[in-house]
């Protein structure tokens, strides 16, 4: 009887142990969540004073390219148009791309 009582002490606690896990995965899962909206409202909020106003939905989609992290560069350090004024920075096909400077 002893062993019977022992076994279904190891599965409930092997079953609290998954349980535990699964909350701390959710728990991860919201906390990034929340950070990521934190994030976008604070880069919209510097955004929307750029000329044009710029607003982000989706984060990683949307700063992938460079034009967003520029705009936003140039907001928060008061330098606008360095994005125009910087040799070594050129588009090529909608992406940003950072020119060898070597070459020049």
């Amino acid at each position: 009887m002893a062993g019977h009582e022992w076994d279904d002490w190891f599965e409930r606690e092997e079953l609290i142990g998954q349980i535990s896990d699964i909350r701390v995965q959710n728990l991860q899962a919201e906390r990034e969540g929340i950070q990521k909206r934190t994030f976008t409202k604070w880069m919209n909020l510097h955004l929307e004073k750029c000329n044009p106003p710029l607003e982000i939905t989706d984060l990683f989609n949307e700063i992938r390219d460079g034009r967003v992290l520029m705009a936003l560069l140039e907001e928060l350090s008061g330098s606008g148009g360095m994005y125009l004024a910087c040799p070594w920075i050129m588009e090529s096909k909608g992406f940003l791309f950072i020119r060898n400077t070597m070459e020049v």
